[in-house]
């Protein structure tokens, strides 16, 4: 039997009042999830996040099995709805989760370099179109990513990606500062 399994919640408040919601998460039958530095964010406001967790707190359970695990625990899709409520009640404000000694950061793609002679550069948004004709030829490519930290950055990508996206989910890093 597959489940759903969440690892880690985080709800960081913003100081326009929206939230990102932070999931580790996978399956028992997969990979998904296990690096406990890689998360998913999406960005909500109150009533959309309210709506998003009624949506699971909402549901019926017939009593019998489970239908996911958070942590250790087994549970049902209200539990996660339960779950989602009292982490949002713990929301950290963004300044606060930022001083906890926390890398913090998404990677933006910007485009696509080709390794060829010419050093081309495509937009991510043109590269989809393209890159069969590439791909087929066997010429190699690098992606060309930028690292945001700074909140008005990361709020400008989720609300792209909310927007241009099918889910609205961004990859992020959190992670302890290293000395290297």
């Amino acid at each position: 039997m597959s489940y759903s399994i969440i690892f880690e919640t985080k709800v960081i408040a913003l100081p326009d009042g929206r939230i990102i919601h932070l999931e580790r998460s996978g399956c028992n039958n997969d990979e998904e999830g296990r690096v406990a530095t890689e998360f998913y964010g999406k960005l909500y406001t109150k009533g959309e996040f309210d709506e998003y967790i009624k949506s699971f707190e909402n549901t019926k359970h017939d009593g019998e099995g489970f239908e996911m695990k958070i942590g250790s625990r087994y549970c049902n899709l209200s539990d996660y709805g339960k779950h989602l409520r009292t982490m949002w009640n713990r929301a950290v404000p963004f300044e606060e989760f930022k001083n906890q000694r926390l890398n913090f950061y998404t990677i933006k793609i910007k485009g696509v370099e080709l390794s060829n002679d010419d050093k081309s550069f495509y937009p991510i948004n043109e590269w989809k179109e393209i890159s069969h004709e590439f791909i087929r030829k066997g010429i190699r490519y690098k992606l060309v990513k930028e690292h945001l930290t700074e909140l008005s950055d990361i709020i400008s990508y989720l609300e792209d990606e909310k927007t241009n996206s099918y889910k609205g989910y961004v990859p992020f890093y959190v992670g302890k500062k290293r000395k290297y």
